[in-house]
Formats: structure tokens, sequence, C-alpha cells
């Protein structure tokens, strides 16, 4: 269970609006069902990188299976249109490293054709990711997502509680 991704991610539908899967909905049936019209795909779930393969063992953790690099590729075998993919998830910039680079989950979107991932690069604190993404998501609509990002993480490292570079630069 990860209460505060819950809470983070009625946050975003609460800010953003859009289709909300949660819990027994998050499936992959449904991903595979509304991901290639959406403006933002957002995931606050658990992930995992695979470092051997990168494509079929990199996932987030959905409710009734996990959605692999290859299912994304699948998904989206024509593209995507989508401005920007949130992986609230442990791990998920992570992956395989070959002569080509990172292969994984943050690779297979860019791949495909979205134009913004935001990632992490290790596991995550399940509470402070929630603050860190409320911010980001709440500066999100007037700054680009990389700068929405550096301000959310400098607002969390000012708090003492999370000046750990392990609450914020994940």
């Amino acid at each position: 269970p990860l209460p505060f991704a819950e809470r983070e991610a009625a946050n975003v539908k609460s800010i953003f609006g859009g289709v909300y899967l949660s819990g027994a909905q998050a499936t992959r049936d449904a991903f595979r069902s509304q991901a290639k019209a959406a403006d933002m795909i957002y995931f606050a779930a658990h992930g995992l990188a695979g470092l051997e393969q990168g494509i079929d063992d990199s996932f987030i953790a959905l409710a009734d299976a996990n959605l692999t690099a290859r299912d994304v590729q699948r998904v989206s075998e024509f593209g995507f249109d989508t401005r920007l993919v949130v992986m609230s998830a442990c791990q998920t910039g992570l992956g395989r490293i070959d002569e080509f680079g990172v292969i994984g989950l943050a690779r297979t979107f860019l791949d495909a054709g979205v134009q913004n991932t935001v990632m992490t690069l290790w596991n995550v604190d399940d509470a402070s990711t929630a603050i860190l993404m409320d911010a980001f998501n709440r500066n999100l609509s007037a700054h680009q997502p990389a700068d929405a990002l550096a301000m959310a993480q400098r607002a969390l490292k000012s708090r003492p509680e999370y000046a750990a570079p392990f609450y914020w630069a994940g």
C-alpha cells in the first residue's frame, strides 16, 4: 500500500481533471485504452527498474499486472501524442545501459514520441514524494516540467525535515 501515492493521484485529478484510474481500476487494459489519447499520463505507484534487459523487467505495478516497457512499446506502435508522462514511482529512470543509453521505461516513452518524462533514479519515500509532486503539479500550470520540478525540489529541500537529497533529488 502507498497511502501518500493515492493522495498524490487524487491531487493530480483535482488540479488537471481527466480520467482517474485508482485501485482495481488501474489495470493494463485501462492503460491501453486511455494512454494514446492522453495529453498527460501520470503514475503514482510502485516501480522497479530491470538492469539486465530493461525492456521486459522494468515496470510500474498496476492492479492486475506490471506495466513493462515492452507493454508501452506495444501500445505506442503508432506513437504517442502525449505532452508529459510522470512516473512518480521508484527507479523509473533506470534500466539496462548499452551503447544507445539507458533502456527502460523512461526511454520507451520518449522513443514513442512523448515530449517530456519525469522519473526517479532511486527508491523514493512515499510521504515526501507526495509533497514534492504536489508542488510540482501546482507549478506545472505556469512552468515547463523541468522548471516546475526544480522549483518543487528547492521548496522541499528548504524544509529541515526533508533537506537530505533522499527526499527531493530522486
